[in-house]
């Protein structure tokens, strides 16, 4: 681990980890999966499509986005529920390793508070963590799937007993960093194919 980087994290008691591109690099196979989606109704997705209409948005935005983007009236009911069959399936075709920076950093701190906000649903959390041996690892999973991250983050002391500046967040999404900074936090940004050259961090961990 770098010197910079350990001394960011040392005196932080609260580390704040989002979960898809972030502890593990699985945006290759959601934007596999979003493919296969929109195939089925003779649609080409594109990687910046992807990167713009769909990516750290949330199923309802991202129903309308597509609607908008081809024109074309998807059922949200069956968008919503055929997209983790054709990630699921993609998981078990490629795995979903975590990223060795996470591990990095457990090992190196391992008394840390870890708290898991991520737009996914806590059931689909559950299932990952537990699947890499690390669920004991989180005292709290929050689950932005039917709320607004941001919201979550304006109101975090709500959530955790804590001071803003005691807190770290790792994260790849640009907004939700630029809502951490603003409130005081300590962000790390983690760069893959699909964010690179967007993230405004004190810290970037690139995983690309």
């Amino acid at each position: 681990m770098e010197n910079k980087l350990y001394g960011l994290l040392k005196n932080k008691k609260y580390f704040i980890f989002d979960f898809d591109g972030t502890i593990t690099n699985n945006e290759p196979l959601q934007y596999l999966a979003h493919v296969r989606n929109c195939k089925q109704y003779g649609f080409d997705l594109n990687k910046e499509d992807f990167r713009h209409l769909i990516i750290h948005n949330q199923m309802q935005v991202i129903h309308q986005n597509m609607c908008k983007r081809f024109n074309y009236l998807f059922d949200f009911a069956k968008f919503a529920s055929d997209l983790p069959k054709f990630y699921n399936e993609l998981v078990e075709q490629q795995g979903m390793p975590l990223n060795e920076y996470f591990l990095d950093i457990l090992d190196n701190f391992p008394d840390k508070h870890y708290i898991m906000l991520s737009n996914e649903k806590e059931k689909f959390l559950e299932y990952h963590l537990s699947q890499w041996g690390i669920r004991d690892k989180f005292e709290q999973l929050i689950s932005s799937f039917d709320t607004s991250k941001v919201d979550i983050l304006n109101n975090i002391s709500e959530y955790m007993p804590a001071k803003i500046n005691d807190m770290v967040i790792f994260e790849d999404a640009n907004k939700y960093l630029l809502t951490a900074k603003r409130l005081g936090m300590t962000t790390i940004g983690i760069e893959h194919e699909f964010n690179e050259g967007d993230l405004v961090a004190d810290y970037i961990i690139k995983t690309n």
